[in-house]
């Protein structure tokens, strides 16, 4: 078994990290998943930590690597897709310097607003994303 090719996937999602370890042939050898929290601190705002995603994430791979005991190195190939639009900001030394806005969030509802009163019709016309607050 070991010696076939494994393929991994993960989707690090809006709630939680899944991750499938899938034979040659396609066929799932393991899977795991950990949900991770959003926070409220205020009405209309969803935060969260990029780190509880990282942390999700590793553990997920770790696990159904140790219940398939296939080791990393038959993986050949790895895919890897996260949640949308959800802004990391990082300082210099590219640590995370506050909790990610969720695209859920909908604390720019005003600004969206006023985008739209005031450019909304010329933006329309371009071939631009809808003014929505969950456009980052």
């Amino acid at each position: 078994m070991a010696t076939d090719p494994f393929l991994l996937g993960s989707d690090i999602g809006t709630g939680s990290s899944k991750t499938v370890l899938l034979n040659g042939r396609g066929e799932v050898v393991a899977a795991n998943s950990r949900e991770y929290p959003s926070h409220h601190p205020h009405p209309d705002w969803v935060e969260q930590d990029p780190e509880d995603w990282y942390a999700a994430f590793c553990d997920t791979v770790r696990r159904v690597l140790k219940v398939s005991g296939v080791p990393s190195a038959a993986v050949v190939s790895v895919c890897i897709v996260g949640a949308t639009h959800n802004p990391v900001l990082l300082d210099r030394r590219g640590e995370v310097l506050r909790p990610s806005i969720h695209f859920w969030d909908r604390r720019s509802q005003a600004q969206v607003a006023e985008i739209q009163a005031r450019w909304g019709a010329e933006i329309e016309r371009r071939p631009c994303n809808g003014i929505d607050v969950l456009w980052t």
